[in-house]
């Protein structure tokens, strides 16, 4: 348990990151996770962010939509 509290981030190693990413965020999130959403996006490069209705629980609230994301992320990710 102490190492959670020694663990130290290294934010400028994921603009290294290569693959593309995909990040998910739900529509009336609380300002800490946008903030951190927004966050990862500035520092990956080839960061997608998708917004969907649900806040917290947008994966679940709104499974479709969130599947159509994931498919089109998927495709576009293979033909790169």
């Amino acid at each position: 348990m102490i190492a959670i509290y020694q663990h130290r981030d290294a934010p400028a190693r994921l603009g290294r990151l290569a693959r593309p990413v995909l990040l998910v965020v739900g529509e009336g999130t609380d300002r800490y996770n946008v903030a951190v959403t927004e966050a990862l996006a500035g520092s990956v490069p080839s960061a997608r962010v998708v917004q969907l209705p649900g806040g917290h629980m947008a994966p679940v609230a709104s499974k479709d939509r969130f599947l159509e994301e994931i498919e089109a992320f998927q495709r576009a990710a293979e033909q790169k």
